[in-house]
């Protein structure tokens, strides 16, 4: 018997799912994913990213929030729910429901809105002073959401498709790398002449 250093099993998984991402990230790049096994896996994943980017957006700083902040963002969480599943997620599924479908535009645009104009009232009439740069900042957020609900050149569906294509490909690259830094494991192999004495006594 001698030894032999092999790729650690871990290793092998990471491989695995780093090429795994990689393929997933070449497979958004191009039209198939429009429409794969009769779904449209590009409104899904923009429906998945809503649902959960948004959540954990708004709830982050939940617990620290004042009072009229929370009743906000259980507001703003409830548009969050509805839109990504009545207007990506479901439609996918209920066939009736693809009538209601709008462009991300709409769905996004409504979102920013919203999200700076209640902020804005919110912070209004709080006992602090809102800072001049806080209300420029959710001044201009708002109308960056007119840009987008409004926007015919700007298309909010492919700067997504891009951001999952280079998601995958950032993921895949740090989990390969993290698959090239586990050591090797050393194993007990047969050596030839322990193989064939076993031949020739078989």
């Amino acid at each position: 018997m001698k030894e032999k250093q092999v790729i650690a099993p871990k290793a092998i998984l990471l491989f695995v799912a780093a090429f795994l991402l990689l393929g997933v990230g070449v497979l958004f790049a191009t039209p198939i994913t429009e429409d794969l096994f009769g779904l449209n896996f590009d409104q899904l994943i923009i429906g998945f990213l809503l649902l959960i980017g948004g959540s954990i957006f708004l709830l982050k700083d939940f617990k620290s929030m004042k009072k009229d902040l929370k009743y906000l963002t259980i507001i703003e969480l409830v548009f969050v729910v509805i839109i990504s599943l009545y207007g990506f997620i479901l439609p996918e599924f209920v066939d009736d429901l693809k009538a209601l479908n709008l462009s991300v535009n709409v769905y996004l645009g409504f979102l920013v809105i919203f999200h700076g104009i209640s902020t804005l009232v919110v912070e209004r009439f709080n006992e602090t002073k809102m800072p001049l740069w806080k209300l420029v900042a959710f001044g201009l957020l708002v109308a960056a959401g007119g840009l987008i609900l409004d926007s015919r050149t700007l298309q909010v569906g492919i700067i997504i498709k891009v951001f999952v294509v280079g998601l995958c490909l950032l993921l895949a690259t740090i989990v390969l790398l993290k698959a090239l830094k586990l050591p090797k494991v050393t194993k007990q192999v047969k050596d030839k002449a322990e193989e064939s004495e076993e031949s020739k006594n078989a």
